[in-house]
């Protein structure tokens, strides 16, 4: 009788993994459905260390990026290795990466305040094209631009904006709580 009950219990267990993966389309490494829908917001499931992620194991978290750049890789993917828009990525797709949790915190905390300026504006388009998203860009990068007092400002890494709206962001709190 317990050996019938395992048999059962075995071929249930098969037929949800089968199910599961043929649903998915997930059929190895790199293989997989678009789960992120819209134009160019693809990606594609990378297999390892038992999970499937929305990165490969050694994709390392794009730092040297430009304001500018930071706002397409946020919205856009990655056609060259397959990434996802980094709008998707959560701390478990990063796991391997030893500041991939902080890094995907800064992104989202500075994207976040952009998209804030935009959705003010009135201007703000859910899954933009790339136009929409240089339209988009050219509208609210000045408040960004301008937290740092450097006409230069334009090239400086995404991190460094990082800081300067976290200080912006602070400033703003501090101002609320004292009115």
């Amino acid at each position: 009788m317990l050996s019938t009950f395992q048999d059962k219990i075995i071929q249930k267990v098969d037929a949800i993994s089968t199910n599961k993966t043929s649903q998915s389309g997930m059929s190895g490494p790199g293989k997989g459905p678009n789960p992120f829908g819209g134009i160019d917001h693809g990606g594609r499931w990378f297999f390892w260390r038992g999970a499937y992620r929305r990165v490969p194991e050694d994709w390392v978290f794009p730092n040297k990026m430009t304001l500018r750049t930071a706002w397409h890789r946020y919205f856009l993917m990655d056609h060259e290795s397959g990434v996802c828009p980094l709008k998707y990525l959560t701390a478990t797709d990063l796991k391997k990466q030893s500041n991939g949790r902080r890094n995907i915190s800064n992104m989202k905390m500075l994207m976040n305040f952009m998209i804030n300026k935009c959705k003010e504006d009135g201007i703000f388009v859910e899954n933009p094209t790339e136009k929409e998203l240089d339209s988009m860009y050219r509208r609210v990068a000045g408040s960004v631009l301008c937290l740092s007092n450097n006409p230069r400002s334009e090239t400086f890494s995404w991190h460094t904006h990082v800081r300067n709206v976290s200080r912006e962001i602070k400033r703003l709190k501090n101002q609320c709580t004292t009115n």
